[in-house]
């Protein structure tokens, strides 16, 4: 994930020490967190929050294409459920299901997209 993003998003991070913390020690070895890993490595370089009430997901191949994965109607549906307000996920995912109201849902499809989908003051809910 790390060459990725170096490569796709222009940063140098081979310098870098990079650490992934998932609450109570979780492995992510679901495809579905790699968008969002890439993103916390994003707003760490560049020392810029996410959101609150963000969530991402979505599958990320060595070319930077954003992939779906499977029940993403239910991941928009339960992250409605729990208060998220605005979700980036792959371009397909988002394009097949109507986000319940109150829900922003931003689809992506290809790695570049990301920086603008986080930190886009006028992709956020108002």
């Amino acid at each position: 994930m790390i060459a990725v993003v170096e490569k796709k998003l222009g940063f140098a991070l081979g310098d870098q020490d990079i650490f992934l913390n998932a609450v109570g020690g979780v492995s992510a070895t679901e495809p579905a967190a790699d968008l969002a890993i890439a993103a916390a490595m994003l707003s760490s370089f560049a020392d810029k929050p996410i959101a609150h009430g963000t969530l991402v997901f979505g599958e990320v191949g060595l070319a930077g294409e954003v992939r779906r994965v499977s029940r993403a109607s239910e991941r928009i549906n339960e992250a409605a459920r729990l208060g998220f307000s605005r979700i980036i996920c792959p371009f397909a995912c988002a394009e097949q299901t109507v986000a319940p109201p109150g829900l922003l849902c931003i689809g992506i499809s290809r790695l570049q997209e990301l920086p603008d989908a986080l930190f886009d003051s006028r992709k956020r809910k108002q």
